[in-house]
C-alpha cells in the first residue's frame, strides 16, 4: 500500500500492459501520480504518469511524458518536478592500423563497419585477414565475417552466437545463446 495499511487490489498493471509499458520499469510514487520509466529494449521506452486514487487503487489515466530511444533506468522527484537518469550504450568494433615490429601506429582510427547497431565478440585468423564478429540491431543478430584484403563484410550465421575463427582462417566454428542456458 502507498500510504500504509491494508493491501488494495489495483488496475494499473492491465492499464500499462494496453500502453504497452513495461512491467518491470521503474516506478516513483509521488503527490497522487505514480511515475514510470520504462528503458529501451522492454517495450515501450520512455517517461510515463499515471493519476492513482491511493484510496481506491483505480488508475484513472495513464499519459506518456517522454519518449526516447536510450536507457532510462531511474527516477526521484516531486508532483511537479523530477529527474531522471537517461543513458545509452553502443559497443562498435575499430580497426587500428600497426607496424607489427615496433607496435607504432601507422594510420587513423577507423570503424570496422558502418552498419547500424553493436558489433561485438570479435574472433580472427591468426594473421587478421578473416574476422567474424556478432552483429546486433533491432531487428536481427547475426554472425558477421569480413575479409581484410576486399573489405567484403557478409551475413555468416542469421542468429546469436560468439563465433571462433581457425588459426588460418578457413574455418569458423560458433557457440550459439540459447534462452534455456544460464
Amino acid at each position: 500500500p502507498i500510504g500504509g495499511g491494508k493491501s488494495l487490489r489495483t488496475d494499473v498493471v492491465p492499464l500499462l500492459q494496453q500502453q504497452k509499458v513495461p512491467l518491470g520499469a521503474a516506478m516513483e510514487w509521488t503527490g497522487g501520480k505514480l511515475i514510470i520509466v520504462a528503458g529501451a529494449g522492454s517495450g515501450e521506452s520512455g517517461v510515463w504518469s499515471l493519476d492513482l486514487d491511493a484510496r481506491t487503487g483505480h488508475a484513472r489515466r495513464i499519459q506518456r511524458l517522454t519518449s526516447s530511444a536510450s536507457v532510462l533506468s531511474s527516477l526521484r522527484g516531486s508532483s511537479s518536478r523530477f529527474v531522471l537518469a537517461s543513458g545509452s550504450t553502443a559497443s562498435h568494433l575499430w580497426k587500428l592500423p600497426l607496424a607489427t615490429n615496433s607496435g607504432r601506429v601507422t594510420g587513423p582510427i577507423q570503424p570496422l563497419s558502418r552498419l547500424p547497431g553493436n558489433q561485438s565478440m570479435p574472433a580472427s585468423s591468426v594473421d587478421g585477414r578473416v574476422l567474424a564478429y556478432l552483429q546486433e540491431t533491432p531487428s536481427a543478430e547475426e554472425v558477421h565475417v569480413q575479409f581484410a584484403d576486399s573489405g567484403r563484410d557478409g551475413v555468416l550465421l542469421a542468429e546469436r552466437a560468439r563465433p571462433k575463427v581457425s588459426p588460418d582462417g578457413t574455418k569458423i566454428a560458433y557457440t550459439p545463446f540459447r534462452a534455456d542456458i544460464g
